[in-house]
């Protein structure tokens, strides 16, 4: 609900409860992930993304998404790239996915 209401912040508290009870939650990570990703706290989001992403048997896209989104914040072009192909590869049929595609080609563009 808090992401639905756009509050990062409580979002983010009520992650951190929900971790508390179960550290290796996947969803609780990402949340968090997405959480620090639009505050600005770059790292904190890399270090949620990459806990869901060790928590997690099989990867969710989505968690390929944030963490493409935090390499490309910070001018990491290379590993948002192919953040972003996972993303693709995990979920071809991804509403985002012509949006996507166009990211990756930007990305890759020679300076």
């Amino acid at each position: 609900m808090e992401l639905q209401k756009g509050d990062a912040i409580e979002m983010q508290k009520v992650c951190g409860q929900i971790l508390e009870l179960d550290p290796a939650l996947v969803l609780g990570h990402y949340f968090v992930a997405v959480a620090h990703y639009k505050q600005g706290q770059l790292e904190d989001a890399e270090k949620e993304g990459l806990l869901a992403e060790k928590n997690s048997r099989e990867t969710l896209p989505q968690i390929h998404f944030i963490l493409a989104q935090v390499y490309e914040a910070r001018g990491n072009s290379a590993d948002a790239a192919t953040r972003y192909k996972d993303y693709l590869k995990a979920s071809p049929q991804a509403v985002n996915a012509s949006q996507v595609e166009q990211k990756i080609a930007q990305l890759e563009k020679p300076q």
